[in-house]
């Protein structure tokens, strides 16, 4: 059945902290709908005793269609539950077809969290895609745990005086967006990655975002970042830099202060994240991979709901189809 966002942060509050993931929460989700009008937020539960699902997404309506899909919010999405067991998750599943079918959504494409391994829960079909980083933020030593290369850029940048900060929520706003932009034009990142100011303001007005900026000798920010931060995990969740702050070794500063916060609230992993692509030799995914050897594998998951639907929007969007057949949600490439 469907719920509100109340409804869904008591289901999310009342599951065990090492069973979710900040990126999973519906206040979360809520926020990162202020990065497109056409995304609209979405709570559903199936409850069976004291068994509990919950799925936290978008409904996105398919263009020129009176259809939908149900999409990831930007990082992960997916099940989260308080029971595994076949019976309880085959009942969900077919709950949750159910629905599907009733609400005209046509396919949906989900992004399981590494960390939460939640692709085991789910009933449509899965894949691996790639690994990822985390930091195990148990250990006591966090900077004899780098790679040597990690270890060099910190020590450079506290040698040449680059000084990490918390902001605060409003200082944040002014200043990492700016600093974000920035960055990706510097990069040529796709669009996708350009956010209006409004994903920035719900973001920020999160309790569990925190943002922190690298300076300069001169105090000029040349590097910031926002994170997650959750009971047990917290996640890397964007970053920018510039070329300055990057040659001195900025953004690894700022991961280690990061990385120093959050053990010392207790969490237990620092979620890193992946690469930008496949591909082992990412560089990317080498730079997060410079701050641990710890890996979890990142699964994708889609299902299609009304077949027949699905092929009418082949033939309507047939030229991204033949430009895209192995995406399921296609016609928005």
């Amino acid at each position: 059945m469907l719920i509100d966002l109340s409804q869904a942060e008591a289901v999310f509050s009342s599951l065990a902290p090492e069973s979710t993931a900040p990126t999973l929460s519906p206040s979360y989700v809520l926020a990162d709908a202020a990065r497109s009008a056409d995304l609209i937020p979405t709570f559903w539960l199936f409850e069976r005793g004291g068994s509990r699902l919950l799925q936290a997404f978008h409904l996105g309506a398919i263009p020129g269609t009176d259809y939908y899909d149900v999409q990831s919010p930007y990082g992960y999405g997916g099940p989260l539950t308080n029971d595994h067991s076949a019976g309880f998750l085959e009942a969900a599943w077919a709950s949750w077809c159910r629905y599907c079918a009733e609400a005209r959504v046509v396919c949906e494409f989900i992004r399981f969290h590494p960390m939460l391994e939640n692709w085991r829960d789910y009933g449509g079909t899965t894949e691996f895609d790639r690994d990822t980083v985390y930091i195990d933020l148990r250990q006591p030593d966090l900077l004899a745990s780098y790679t040597r290369g990690a270890r060099a850029r910190a020590r450079k940048a506290e040698r040449n005086v680059y000084s990490v900060t918390w902001l605060d929520a409003d200082e944040a706003l002014r200043v990492f967006p700016v600093v974000y932009h920035a960055a990706m034009e510097e990069i040529g990142a796709d669009e996708s990655y350009f956010f209006p100011q409004k994903y920035f303001e719900q973001l920020l007005a999160m309790a569990q975002m925190k943002c922190a900026v690298c300076r300069d000798p001169n105090g000029q920010i040349v590097a910031s970042s926002l994170f997650l931060v959750g009971p047990k995990l917290m996640e890397y969740h964007l970053a920018g830099a510039t070329p300055q702050g990057r040659t001195q070794g900025a953004p690894t500063a700022i991961l280690h202060t990061a990385a120093t916060f959050g053990q010392a609230a207790g969490c237990s992993s620092l979620y890193l994240g992946g690469g930008t692509s496949r591909d082992p030799d990412d560089k990317l995914l080498l730079f997060k991979a410079s701050f641990s050897a710890q890996r979890r594998a990142y699964h994708i998951g889609r299902h299609i709901h009304l077949a027949a639907a699905y092929d009418d929007l082949k033939s309507a969007f047939r030229d991204q189809y033949d430009r895209f057949p192995q995406r399921v949600l296609f016609y928005r490439c």
